[in-house]
């Protein structure tokens, strides 16, 4: 939610500044601290809205109107204001996206193997397509575009949800997806290994490396559909099969 009306000076006490992925600067409030769970003090920061890029203004949300009372008026360069919230996201992707996953039986097959969690998982995989981006900003992507089936997401909650994702709750999803995708084209399988400094993941080990890195690395195989080109199924094998079956 935003305002209505015009921009407003950006408040001079307990204000920080966070720029994003798309280079919007998002305006936090400080408003106190609190205590996390490993007994750490943090800031507890509000958005209350973006720096307008050309004015260098705040061009101020809902969570604005609750902190500074909406019903006074502000005033700026001797220029009387007053706001009136109103509703305003962005749907254009979402719903194009969401219209696609529908029509390619995405969706379907979502419900069938994550009845409980779909919804979040869709709107996972939008923001991701949307963005490119990792998980941090995903509570950014819900202030700014309209996602009608789930409720806001932000990276802590993500988290959770990929962890509660067990291999069953995978299978499950891809013999759903395998099953609508093969009565409509063919699927072809590739691997590829995958390089990696790590020494805590289990499958990372020395084996024919395709880049020629002297490193060690996974091998991730693929299966995709040859007509749609989109991915159906996939699976992690030791770094050192040289052809993972």
């Amino acid at each position: 939610m935003t305002l209505k009306g015009n921009l407003i000076p950006i408040p001079e006490n307990g204000i920080s500044l966070k720029k994003s992925h798309s280079e919007t600067i998002y305006v936090y409030f400080n408003n106190g601290t609190r205590v996390n769970k490993l007994g750490k003090t943090i800031n507890n920061e509000i958005i209350i809205g973006k720096k307008d890029p050309l004015t260098g203004l705040l061009i101020p949300n809902s969570n604005y109107s609750q902190l500074f009372s909406s019903t006074e008026n502000q005033v700026y360069n001797n220029t009387e204001y007053q706001f009136q919230p109103y509703t305003e996201y962005s749907y254009g992707r979402v719903f194009a996206l969401n219209e696609i996953a529908n029509n390619i039986g995405l969706q379907k097959c979502l419900k069938l193997a994550f009845p409980d969690k779909w919804q979040k998982l869709l709107a996972i995989a939008i923001y991701m397509v949307c963005t490119n981006n990792v998980m941090s900003y995903i509570d950014e992507f819900f202030i700014d575009n309209y996602i009608p089936f789930t409720s806001k997401l932000n990276d802590t909650q993500c988290s959770k949800l990929f962890a509660s994702i067990t291999r069953v709750d995978r299978i499950n999803f891809f013999t759903e997806w395998c099953k609508l995708r093969r009565e409509l084209e063919c699927i072809a399988y590739d691997v590829t290994s995958i390089s990696s400094y790590s020494d805590v993941i289990e499958f990372v080990s020395y084996g024919y490396n395709r880049d020629h890195d002297n490193l060690p690395q996974i091998n991730l195989g693929m299966f995709y559909g040859m007509t749609s080109h989109l991915p159906i199924s996939y699976e992690i094998y030791d770094g050192s099969h040289k052809r993972p079956k």
